[in-house]
């Protein structure tokens, strides 16, 4: 009878250990997606001051001459099609200027912040220089890099 009882306690010892483990790593997991949540928030805080910069900096006067040196080095023939952001369509005359009579200007909606993609229909090559796409770069980037994502 004194060993039956012995085992009892040692099995009870024993589930008592498996409880308190389990009840840590509750806890742990439970701190870890908090301290995930508060960074996903963080993150989002700071693209969301993001935002509103790159919106201020597409009213600003610089904003044209920023266009502009979107297309240097860029080879614009009469098969180019420059897409802007239906917004930015009024900068197509300074931006005709710089790349040339040639090529086409259109409105791209799925252009949300701003800048501009190069498309030879010739090569179906589109270059992507849209803030839109840059700023998705820098999300990833951040997050990669900061270990926040």
């Amino acid at each position: 009878m004194c060993c039956l009882f012995g085992i009892v306690d040692y099995y009870h010892s024993l589930n008592s250990k498996q409880l308190n483990k389990m009840t840590v790593s509750k806890a742990e997991q439970e701190a870890r997606i908090k301290v995930l949540t508060y960074r996903e928030n963080l993150v989002g805080r700071i693209f969301d001051s993001v935002d509103d910069k790159l919106i201020n900096f597409t009213h600003s006067e610089g904003y044209s001459a920023y266009l502009e040196s979107l297309l240097d080095g860029e080879e614009i023939t009469k098969d180019t099609v420059i897409f802007l952001r239906e917004e930015d369509m009024k900068y197509e005359p300074v931006l005709r200027r710089k790349a040339g009579n040639e090529c086409s200007f259109e409105p791209d909606p799925e252009i949300v912040y701003g800048g501009l993609s190069v498309y030879d229909r010739n090569s179906s090559v589109l270059i992507n220089k849209t803030l839109d796409s840059m700023l998705d770069e820098q999300k990833k980037d951040f997050g990669s890099n900061y270990r926040l994502a």
